[in-house]
């Protein structure tokens, strides 16, 4: 049984096909390269959705997956797994933190933060402290985060130097 809502989606399909196939037969990819290259330089992020509004644009407040694709592209972590190799501990590359030291049992981790990593309209540069509040706030009961429970394992964050952020794990459980 077709219902009006299916008839719609096609037509919303074929729409927009339509306009994609049309566009991609008008406009040369040097076109879209040099007006990606604009917003580039213009710090311009433009981001396509057909799902649920963004509510947020708060990392730790997130509640949809169009929030949380955003706030990919505009935060960097302490590290990253490169593409194709997620959760590959052995594979992790730099990311805020320029390197760092994990205790023999894995249960203390060791972050040095790059130097220069600066915050938008002249907030300063990040520091370990900045890093601290950003876990302890994410693991507050409080702001009641979607994503606490993956943070559950952490013991405590512990400021070092103004570079230097040590994390203690209560166990090697991985959610």
């Amino acid at each position: 049984m077709t219902t009006s809502h299916d008839k719609m989606d096609r037509r919303r399909f074929l729409m927009t096909s339509g306009i994609l196939l049309g566009s991609a037969a008008v406009n040369p990819l040097w076109l879209h390269w040099a007006s990606a290259q604009e917003l580039a330089r213009q710090q311009v992020i433009r981001y396509a959705s057909n799902h649920e509004d963004i509510k947020s644009m708060d990392p730790m407040a997130e509640t949809n997956t169009e929030e949380y694709m955003i706030s990919r592209l505009m935060h960097e972590g302490l590290v990253a797994f490169p593409p194709g190799n997620d959760f590959a501990l052995d594979n992790l590359q730099p990311g805020l933190a320029e390197r760092w030291e994990t205790s023999a049992d894995g249960k203390t981790w060791t972050f040095f933060l790059r130097s220069g990593v600066v915050f938008h309209k002249g907030f300063g540069e990040l520091s370990a402290e900045d890093v601290k509040f950003t876990y302890d706030r994410i693991r507050d009961p409080k702001l009641g985060s979607s994503h606490r429970g993956r943070y559950a394992n952490i013991q405590e964050v512990r400021v070092l130097d103004k570079r230097t952020v040590r994390f203690s794990l209560a166990s090697l459980d991985i959610l």
